[in-house]
């Protein structure tokens, strides 16, 4: 069944009057990478689908209805993705919230803390909304790894990382709870993450960004993301009508 948001979404695309290339060059559809039992995301400025499933008679988003890194692109089972630069790669994103200006990650392969270890927001508009440090650990043997629950508190284990050759298991812990002594773990490395809440134990959870451009708010409400890049400008936006 699809969700009220997809309902109001195609009903608003479709009732608003059809543009023409006299009066409306510059039309920006609301797009999905496709139309899922599960709810779809919608995509609108800022954000741009590089490929997509589109409603309406229109054709694909052209480069002006989104902003500069804030392309998204469609994998080969439809999901929607965003492609960090620097390295980070490809992140599932899991929700955009238009008026808070967040979205939510995760892992597409289902191994964030794995990912993390080399997560970089350098060159991307998108900054951490609250940053939580955890220590993740190596202990070889079933032994080390109790000494190690023994010694601190909300010690977690990573599944997708543990196992293999010996049965290691890697586990995570909040930095500030780590305790280095009591136990023969060793540390494979600190990150530091854009968590979804601040009082999160749980290295597995989301990951949650931000985004601050000037007049991205106008674009949300009665417009539906009906938005436009400011010919000319490299950092303002604004909404059409």
């Amino acid at each position: 069944m699809l969700s009220l948001r997809l309902i109001l979404a195609a009903l608003f695309t479709l009732l608003r009057p059809l543009p023409s290339s006299a009066d409306d060059p510059y039309f920006c559809p609301i797009t999905f990478c496709e139309l899922h039992d599960v709810p779809p995301l919608p995509v609108h400025f800022p954000f741009r689908l590089t490929d997509i499933f589109y409603l309406g008679d229109f054709p694909p988003a052209p480069f002006y209805c989104g902003y500069q890194g804030f392309d998204l692109s469609c994998s080969n089972t439809s999901d929607t993705i965003l492609t960090l630069p620097g390295g980070s790669g490809p992140f599932l994103v899991q929700s955009i919230d238009y008026g808070d200006r967040s979205l939510v990650l995760n892992d597409p392969d289902r191994c964030l803390p794995k990912r993390l270890l080399n997560f970089s927001l350098s060159g991307s508009p998108f900054l951490p909304e609250t940053l939580v440090n955890f220590t993740l650990l190596n202990c070889s043997s079933e032994e080390a790894a109790s000494s190690a629950r023994g010694s601190m508190h909300e010690l977690r284990k990573v599944p997708c990382m543990s196992g293999g050759p010996g049965g290691y298991e890697v586990m995570s812990v909040r930095t500030g709870l780590y305790n280095s002594s009591g136990h023969g773990c060793g540390v494979v490395g600190n990150v530091s993450v854009p968590a979804s809440q601040a009082y999160t134990n749980d290295l597995n959870e989301d990951v949650k960004l931000t985004w601050n451009l000037p007049g991205c708010r106008r674009c949300v409400g009665l417009e539906m993301g009906f938005c436009e890049l400011r010919t000319g400008c490299s950092r303002n936006a604004r909404s059409k009508g």
